[in-house]
């Protein structure tokens, strides 16, 4: 499925991960059941006409998965959270067995997975998911996008250029059923609300980008096609695939480089 060369290496916490040169189809991965809410995840009954549009486009949706792993990574080139869930007897407080709460490794491997040019989509809602969202996105942006609550409705694609908005997404209704909106930052808004708040966003990290939805409704079945397609259109332009590496693999390889080096200057 991938191209063997390497373009890109990156390092974390001991972990690395090589970056393969794009390929046609993209591989995307998902929480199941057991860390979203009720069925918001791909394989879910709530997402099925968004995994068929995927599937329909060319790409690949890998079964769901409970945990963030390094091999469950390997090979994705897009991982959607799906609608994170929360404490059902605290809502809106993401504690240590809220079940759609990041935990320590997971967030490094993400991140690490990330910078080396992986595409996370984090899915929001309304202010009672606040804290479990944020529990992905802070860590992984340096508190540069995060959730900031709300029980907001409606919303607007925004317009321009942008390849996530192509196929009839710029400009179109969003669609937010009590969705969440996000605190300001240096960051891509996607979409609005009518008072000019951030609905989706995006944020550039190290060579990848994660993708930030504040509402996890209007991708569910039987919303407006538009919106699938976004999704779509993330997986059309995601850039690289991750295969992870043995970590001595690069200081072998750079290794090999040099004895080449001075070969050839011998010979010289």
């Amino acid at each position: 499925m991938f191209k063997t060369f390497i373009s890109t290496v990156a390092l974390c916490a001991g972990l690395t991960f090589s970056v393969a040169s794009p390929s046609t189809a993209a591989v995307i991965g998902s929480f199941d059941e057991t860390r979203t809410y009720q069925h918001y995840y791909l394989t879910g009954t709530e997402y099925s006409d968004l995994k068929l549009a995927l599937e329909t486009a060319g790409h690949r949706v890998d079964a769901a998965t409970g945990v963030v792993t390094e091999s469950y990574l390997s090979g994705l080139d897009v991982f959607f959270t799906g609608g994170l869930d929360i404490d059902p007897d605290s809502p809106g407080t993401a504690t240590t067995t809220s079940p759609g709460t990041a935990t320590a490794t997971e967030l490094m491997l993400l991140k690490s997975w990330v910078m080396a040019g992986g595409t996370l989509v984090v899915g929001g809602d309304n202010s009672n998911f606040t804290e479990a969202t944020n529990s992905w996105l802070r860590p992984i942006t340096a508190f540069m996008l995060q959730m900031s609550g709300g029980f907001v409705s409606g919303g607007t694609w925004a317009t321009g250029p942008d390849p996530l908005l192509a196929g009839g997404v710029a400009g179109s209704s969003l669609g937010f059923v009590e969705g969440g909106l996000f605190a300001s930052g240096s960051y891509d808004t996607l979409a609005s609300y009518e008072t000019g708040a951030t609905a989706i966003a995006r944020l550039g990290v190290g060579q990848g980008s994660v993708i930030a939805l504040g509402d996890a409704n209007f991708l569910q079945n039987g919303t407006s096609p538009t919106n699938r397609q976004f999704i779509v259109n993330v997986a059309d332009t995601a850039r690289v695939s991750i295969v992870l590496l043995p970590a001595g693999l690069p200081l072998l390889l750079a290794g090999i480089a040099a004895l080449a080096l001075l070969r050839r200057r011998k010979v010289a």
